[in-house]
């Protein structure tokens, strides 16, 4: 369907329209989703160069795409990585500012980057700082929210600070199972595979809080 989309919008747009773009970008999803980094990368630098052609460098697209990018580098390339999302950060600070969720968003990815990579002091000042701006702008019980509380209890158990790390795992385990049932009222995601999440979630909490199982 995305390619068959992107072959739609370079034939009637042009190969350098934002929608080809967009086109480009979400086949760059599909293929990281498929845990295919590199394929991702070509598609989601294929797009970055259209926006950053059609939009100027430093528009906010660019941005959102230029942590794409960085995002298939990873473990891979921790310098290009990390470089690649502090551009994304500057960006968003001229064009927009600092307190948005996407930024936020960003500053997740990064102190997740830091911790895979030992950094962890860099990891707890980007985490919380994307705590901050989440809870002040969606609010504890957002995806976003609990996502960088996750974050701050694998750093946490990281640096042996395993009160610390539970207490960090127990606000988002609550706060998720929330967020689910509010989710399964409205029907906005089927219950199957919301429960699932779920039942994964807390079995992986369960397991380490509580059983000690921390492999």
């Amino acid at each position: 369907m995305y390619k068959q989309a992107l072959t739609i919008c370079e034939k009637s747009l042009g190969i350098e329209h934002p929608s080809t773009a967009e086109a480009l970008n979400n086949l760059g999803g599909l293929y990281e989703s498929l845990d295919d980094p590199h394929k991702a990368r070509i598609y989601y630098e294929r797009a970055l160069e259209i926006q950053e052609k059609v939009l100027g460098s430093m528009h906010v697209n660019v941005g959102e795409y230029l942590a794409n990018v960085a995002g298939t580098y990873g473990q891979d390339d921790y310098k290009k990585s990390t470089e690649l999302y502090e551009r994304a950060l500057m960006i968003y600070e001229r064009s927009v500012g600092v307190h948005n969720i996407h930024y936020a968003r960003i500053l997740t990815r990064i102190g997740s980057l830091h911790r895979v990579n030992g950094a962890l002091n860099e990891a707890q000042d980007y985490l919380q700082r994307a705590l901050k701006i989440n809870s002040e702008i969606v609010g504890y019980d957002h995806p976003n929210t609990i996502n960088t509380l996750a974050q701050l209890g694998e750093l946490s158990w990281a640096r042996n600070r395993f009160a610390e790390a539970a207490a960090y795992l127990r606000q988002a385990q609550t706060l998720q199972s929330k967020s689910t049932d509010r989710m399964l009222l409205s029907g906005s995601e089927t219950r199957e595979a919301r429960l699932s999440r779920l039942c994964l979630g807390l079995h992986q909490f369960v397991r380490i809080v509580f059983v000690g199982d921390y492999g």
